[in-house]
């Protein structure tokens, strides 16, 4: 039998287009909810200081060590200062000339190209972490440890190096 002009053109009873709504609205809750929680991920993601670390990483194998000096605050941007004005001293470049620390030296001013950090401890609490990084490059290897702050995003306010960790080839 052909359907009549009322069932095919003539909306369904009231109740169904209800029903029809709270399941539009059960999809649409959960999209929205899925949005979000990805949303949320990608933020706390790019937000983090794993993140960060990584960038400064890609831009000291891109652009040399000095890459990270935007990075710094505090007691790590004094250090920094400290160390690169050691470094830049003739009599120091000369009675290191010929060491390994000198090779290592020499490669991250220039950009390590190949620098990777895995991370081997991250605490994070609020705006504050804590960081274990093991840095390998083609001439040393070693750990250090970070204390950051968020402040403007992730920077590094503090840096130690634990004895006996580092090796120079």
């Amino acid at each position: 039998m052909a359907a009549n002009f009322h069932e095919l053109f003539v909306p369904a009873p009231h109740r169904s287009v209800v029903k029809m709504s709270k399941a539009l609205k059960i999809v649409i809750a959960l999209l929205l909810v899925i949005v979000l929680g990805v949303g949320g991920y990608l933020f706390y993601l790019f937000n983090s200081p794993q993140y960060t670390l990584s960038r400064i990483v890609k831009e000291i194998n891109e652009n040399g060590f000095t890459a990270v000096e935007p990075y710094l605050t505090g007691n790590a941007r004094q250090t920094y200062q400290k160390v690169e004005s050691l470094i830049r001293n003739p009599l120091v470049s000369l009675a290191l000339a010929a060491t390994p620390v000198q090779k290592a030296v020499s490669a991250m001013s220039k950009g390590a190209g190949n620098l990777k950090a895995e991370y081997r401890d991250v605490r994070q609490g609020g705006k504050n972490a804590t960081i274990t990084l093991h840095l390998k490059a083609a001439s040393f290897e070693g750990d250090i440890q970070l204390e950051m702050i968020q402040e403007n995003g992730w920077k590094i306010e503090d840096v130690a190096i634990p004895v006996g960790t580092w090796i120079y080839q």
